[in-house]
């Protein structure tokens, strides 16, 4: 069974910021989408619209000195909904992170993306390595 063109879309959007092409990242996202990243820290909060966005991952490329390398893993997808597992290594100031979490995604009618939320599968290593 083939993958669903939306799972195939986000490994693709996911490999260009890997990949340093923020700005097609961003065109991914509707004009007015939505960034959520959990948590109470110096990168967590809601992020909505292109400018918003750009200027969180310009913020986190700052804190964590572009070490951030993120691995996707399992990418599951529909018409409406996608979810990417990843694995992800970071460090800043001398402390290092190796984290997994999920990222879901509302995909709007035009396909592009409205909402998503960054989530951590261990939010206490997380809010500690951004405090």
């Amino acid at each position: 069974m083939s993958e669903h063109p939306n799972a195939t879309r986000l490994r693709e959007v996911a490999a260009k910021l890997q990949g340093g092409d923020l700005e097609a990242f961003l065109d991914a996202y509707a004009a007015d989408g939505i960034y959520r990243v959990a948590g109470d820290n110096i990168v967590s909060g809601t992020f909505q619209g292109h400018d918003a966005i750009r200027d969180f991952f310009v913020h986190l490329m700052t804190v964590t000195e572009g070490s951030m390398r993120l691995t996707v893993g399992d990418v599951l997808a529909d018409d409406r909904h996608a979810v990417m597992f990843w694995e992800l290594s970071v460090e800043r100031q001398g402390k290092a992170l190796d984290a997994a979490g999920a990222m879901a995604f509302r995909i709007n009618p035009d396909g592009k993306y409205g909402e998503s939320w960054f989530l951590y599968n261990d939010q206490r290593a997380y809010e500690a390595f951004y405090s």
